[in-house]
């Protein structure tokens, strides 16, 4: 799928402006999303490359969209993973939700 100077120059702003939501909300990337997902008939192809068979319905990009977003709706550069193949390349996304709880010492 080809992206628009226009819509690029609207990626790119998004991206400046940390909203990069709007991307994933948008409907170039969920058409996008559905070809690769066609494309790969719904099969993890991490999963795929060791020989076992999971379903998924998860688009990773392999060059991030901040780094490259000329490429976020390149079907080249989209991959069909399944959710804990995701988590794996992106640990950070889960360390927001592996934080210690507050504890305090003191007991009221």
């Amino acid at each position: 799928m080809t992206m628009t100077p226009v819509f690029l120059r609207q990626l790119q702003q998004w991206i400046k402006d940390n909203e990069l939501i709007k991307f994933y909300h948008s409907q170039p990337w969920y058409k996008a999303r559905q070809q690769r997902l066609r494309l790969d008939h719904y099969e993890c192809q991490v999963c795929k490359a060791r020989g076992k068979h999971t379903h998924a319905t998860t688009v990773h990009h392999i060059q991030h969209v901040k780094a490259k977003p000329e490429l976020a709706l390149d079907l080249n550069n989209l991959e069909t993973i399944c959710r804990a193949d995701h988590n794996a390349k992106h640990p950070e996304k889960l360390a927001q939700f592996n934080t210690p709880k507050f504890t305090n010492a003191e007991r009221w």
